[in-house]
């Protein structure tokens, strides 16, 4: 893939999260119609980690969208870790990197250095989409266990964002028994203890 520059890099991801997100809302608002649950004038800040369960390939990009227009552009571009299966298919990979998605690789050592990255970008006021599980899960509304290295981000004092959705792999425009899709927002402190953080998304993803 050829390089470019990083203010040219900038705005590529901008247009592409933007224009991906006008697709989104006729998606989501008038055929899924999504169930939202979020704290009234939620603010999110850049350089908040937004942490969610996983289960369809288009998760970030309604989560994004219904973190509201002012959160979102404020936030622009969002930084999406997204899988090696993924970041690797012609076409799809080149599309993915336009959004600002990066590659998680396949390693233990590789997965190791994601999160040092992740911890960088939240450092420089960039805000990530992370799923701790993962995984998708394509059946049902049970969480998987977070990976393990994931509480090296909770150490750190950047805003966390937590989203839980549900029925989002159930969902289908032809699928007759559809469950309401429905989305919840809950921050969390950065001011807690470690301890505490996790007690909290224990509790919120059970």
């Amino acid at each position: 893939m050829k390089k470019i520059s990083e203010q040219a890099y900038f705005c590529l991801t901008y247009i592409s999260q933007f224009l991906t997100f006008l697709y989104v809302i006729p998606v989501g608002k008038f055929l899924m119609r999504i169930k939202i649950n979020k704290p009234d004038n939620l603010i999110i800040k850049p350089g908040t980690l937004i942490i969610s369960n996983h289960q369809s390939k288009s998760d970030p990009f309604f989560i994004a969208y219904h973190m509201g227009w002012k959160n979102a552009l404020t936030n622009f571009p969002l930084h999406f870790p997204t899988t090696h299966e993924f970041m690797t298919i012609p076409i799809l990979g080149w599309y993915l990197w336009s959004l600002n998605c990066f590659n998680v690789g396949i390693t233990t050592f590789d997965k190791a250095k994601i999160l040092l990255k992740i911890r960088d970008l939240l450092k420089q006021n960039k805000t990530v989409v992370l799923f701790p599980e993962g995984q998708r899960i394509k059946v049902g509304n049970e969480v998987e266990e977070f990976h393990p290295g994931f509480d090296i981000l909770l150490r750190d004092k950047a805003p966390i964002l937590m989203v839980r959705i549900y029925n989002f792999n159930n969902w289908s425009i032809f699928n007759p028994k559809k469950k309401q899709v429905t989305m919840d927002f809950k921050e969390l402190s950065n001011e807690l203890t470690l301890d505490e953080k996790k007690s909290i998304i224990s509790s919120f993803y059970r």
